[in-house]
């Protein structure tokens, strides 16, 4: 894999973590709360030890939070994200813990967790491995530590089997999203590098645009100047009665040729100045009657 593409991914992938980070604390934060409802109905004689529990989770979520917009947090924030989707999972096997055990109904609050972090987290597929081991793992020993002496093996089976089944669920849909974020990212850091590469050969291909342009620019007035020094005392001479006539002849295709060198020399100048967008063409129709015959007499002489 190529360096450079992975130091870019790895440093794009921190800052979709922080965003996703922020976006999970609050979910975890009013969700948190927002269940004291259900302690209110199900477990009204243990609401004091349920919110207790639950205000808890949300003081320490709301810690880490304030600790992740640091830049310490954001160097680590793959640990502050897993520590975020722990924290509620310890919570709630501890809810689990005090309530019922295997037989509190809390144990689909775990289930949410995993659906959110397949869901919500760019996490790689061992970085969910992971939380789903630890997370089942807490929820086995709230379950045997229950104050109850008899434990539920039907009901314990049944709650970690759906807790099983929506971990893989969660690691397989981790899985493809990390590989489509992953590829996504590719094709733009190539479709960049292509068009850093098209802008640095436009800027080069401008440049000599720009010095073939100041080169005609400089050629023509360069040539101006002679034959300037040519037409005029030709011109002179021409100007002459006492010229005999086969001089003269003689002397004005000279003339004639270098009137139209000097017209190719200004034609020159005008293809550099609509080059750089200072003149426009005007097109119009040509008299061939006259332009022919000018173009045969000044190879006549030959």
């Amino acid at each position: 894999m190529d360096v450079v593409l992975t130091e870019a991914y790895l440093l794009a992938d921190r800052g979709l973590r922080v965003s996703r980070f922020r976006i999970g604390s609050v979910l975890s934060l009013v969700l948190m709360i927002a269940g004291v409802s259900l302690d209110l109905l199900v477990y009204p004689d243990l609401l004091h030890e349920l919110l207790t529990i639950r205000i808890l989770c949300d003081a320490a979520t709301a810690l880490l939070l304030t600790a992740a917009c640091t830049s310490f947090g954001s160097r680590n924030i793959g640990a502050f994200g897993l520590a975020m989707v722990l924290i509620p999972n310890l919570a709630m096997s501890l809810m689990i813990y005090i309530s019922e055990g295997a037989m509190s109904p809390y144990y689909a609050g775990l289930n949410l967790v995993f659906v959110g972090v397949g869901v919500l987290m760019p996490w790689t597929v061992k970085e969910t491995i992971g939380f789903c081991v630890i997370s089942i793992l807490v929820y086995i020993s709230a379950c045997l530590l229950h104050s109850d002496p008899g434990v539920y093996w039907q009901t314990l089976f049944n709650n970690l089997y759906f807790l099983v089944l929506t971990a893989i669920i969660c690691t397989t849909a981790t899985f493809f999203t990390s590989r489509r974020r992953f590829e996504e990212f590719r094709l733009r850091h190539e479709l960049d590098k292509r068009n850093q590469e098209l802008a640095r050969s436009n800027e080069q291909l401008e440049e000599l645009d720009r010095l073939k342009s100041e080169f005609f620019a400089n050629v023509s007035h360069e040539l101006r100047t002679p034959m300037t020094l040519i037409i005029s005392p030709l011109q002179e001479i021409m100007s002459k009665q006492s010229l005999p006539f086969h001089l003269r002849v003689i002397l004005d295709i000279v003339l004639q040729n270098s009137m139209r060198l000097m017209k190719l020399i200004n034609d020159l100048l005008e293809l550099v100045r609509v080059s750089n967008g200072n003149a426009e063409f005007k097109m119009r129709p040509v008299n061939l009657s006259s332009f022919v015959p000018g173009i045969v007499d000044s190879v006549r002489y030959l």
